[in-house]
């Protein structure tokens, strides 16, 4: 007996020394989940059944952004969202669980849905030999949620939808002239990024320069980034710089008016079923004919703008207005989105050769829209720019960063989270103790493998 104590109080010692490192965290583990459907998000309240997106207008991504749902939380006075779905996998599904806002996951059997046997037999043709429906019941949460859902199977742990939300009174307020976007309330904090002319931002609150810096007024704002999330940020409140409602700025024929996208939108033909045909991506030039309210679909849940779409059968088409997605002010030049994966500094000019930089830096989850790439060959610098646009009035509305290996990417780097090896504690009773230590020591032993194999 002492020398199972001994044993394992050295098992204890050991996963001290490694408790900075996720002991089951591996990405070479591969993933038992051949298909993931996500078919509905709805509010649980009193019995009462309201669909926030209805089955059919999700699609098989796996970031869902739910905007901000405070009215439909108050008119329904509820407490809980459902996640629906269906995930097929290779390997025995035990629960689901979700996290909200990088919290400890919460798991539940209970999550585990009735499941009919066409899905049973769609999971079959994914090459799945396990299949279930899923019910994970969120806890609403005020301000700022980014829910993760997650099934547990016997062989692994596994993001299988991620979703974002606001549930709180906000302001829309639209850009005008850019305006920086900084970490905290003070002029002397890091800058994120610039939200260009023609956009919009979500004003949580306003914050008096008392409270601040003392030289403005501030808002704290609603941001998301590549990362798939939403966070809180702070922009100055310059008079002149923004607007409180988009203004319409071209002659068009009776009723019609132009919209430009800030928020990638979702097409839809015109049949009863609004199969989605095509996105629109930011910038790009809406014309609107007219604006069908959602009382003349029955079961949607937004208005829906009747737009010109040369790819559509009879040349018009649909999307969802959904505030803040959409401004009036003009495109900004085409360009291609660059993601950040480490802080870059930001300059007013494409030189490393005199001293220009503006003071703030874009941070790893920022996207910025390149207009062009600069090449050192041709600039003489040590190395290439790009030159992202702003829509900033200042430095003619462009900004430039040096193209640093590890810093910055033209190729998406959003991909799934690392997939968890889900190895539990399995009792022995003709072992007792020991087998629960080998296990210990086996889990310490493949973290002191890898780390040699990383060093």
């Amino acid at each position: 007996m002492k020398r199972i104590i001994s044993i394992a109080i050295v098992v204890i010692m050991a996963l001290s020394v490694f408790s900075g490192v996720a002991v089951f965290a591996d990405n070479e583990v591969e993933s038992t989940v051949k298909h993931v459907s996500r078919d509905s998000v709805e509010l649980n309240a009193g019995g009462k059944r309201y669909c926030m997106l209805p089955e059919g207008k999700i699609g098989n991504v796996v970031y869902t952004d739910l905007g901000n749902v405070y009215e439909a939380i108050k008119a329904y006075s509820a407490t809980e969202i459902k996640f629906r779905g269906w995930v097929g996998t290779v390997s025995e599904i035990k629960e689901f669980g979700y996290s909200v806002n990088g919290g400890e996951i919460v798991w539940n059997a209970g999550f585990i849905a009735s499941t009919e046997e066409a899905v049973i037999n769609a999971a079959t043709g994914a090459g799945a030999t396990h299949a279930t429906r899923y019910e994970v019941l969120v806890p609403v949460v005020e301000g700022v949620a980014n829910v993760k859902i997650y099934v547990k199977t016997a062989a692994t742990i596994e993001v299988i939808w991620k979703a974002s939300y606001v549930n709180a009174k906000t302001d829309i307020y639209y850009i005008v002239s850019g305006m920086s976007v900084r970490t905290q309330p003070t002029t002397a904090s890091e800058r994120l990024f610039v939200i260009e002319k023609g956009c919009s931002f979500e004003c949580l609150r306003k914050i008096p320069k008392a409270e601040a810096d003392g030289s403005y007024d501030y808002f704290e704002i609603v941001i998301n980034n590549w990362n798939y999330d939403k966070s809180i940020a702070y922009i100055a409140d310059v008079a002149g710089n923004y607007s409180t409602a988009p203004a319409v700025g071209e002659s068009l024929p009776e009723g019609a008016f132009h919209l430009w996208v800030t928020s990638e939108m979702n097409i839809r033909n015109n049949t009863a079923t609004y199969d989605k045909i095509g996105s629109a991506p930011v910038g790009t030039k809406l014309t609107v004919l007219e604006i069908i309210p959602a009382a003349t679909f029955g079961k949607d849940n937004y208005d829906y703008y009747k737009i010109v779409w040369p790819d559509a059968a009879d040349g018009v088409a649909y999307c969802a207005k959904i505030d803040g997605n959409y401004a009036s002010f003009g495109a900004h030049p085409a360009t291609t989105p660059y993601f950040v994966t480490d802080t870059l500094n930001i300059r007013t000019s494409a030189t490393t050769k005199i001293s220009n930089k503006t003071g703030g830096a874009y941070q790893k989850g920022n996207i910025i829209q390149v207009v062009e790439r600069i090449a050192k060959e041709t600039s003489g610098e040590d190395y290439d720019f790009l030159k992202v646009y702003t829509g900033d009035a200042a430095n003619g509305g462009y900004l430039y960063v040096a193209v640093v290996d590890g810093a910055v990417t033209d190729v998406d780097p959003r991909g799934a989270d690392a997939v968890i090896a889900n190895t539990p504690a399995v009792e022995d009773p003709e072992t007792g103790d020991f087998g629960i230590i080998a296990l210990a020591f086996a889990a310490v032993s493949s973290i002191v493998v890898k780390k040699k194999k990383e060093n």
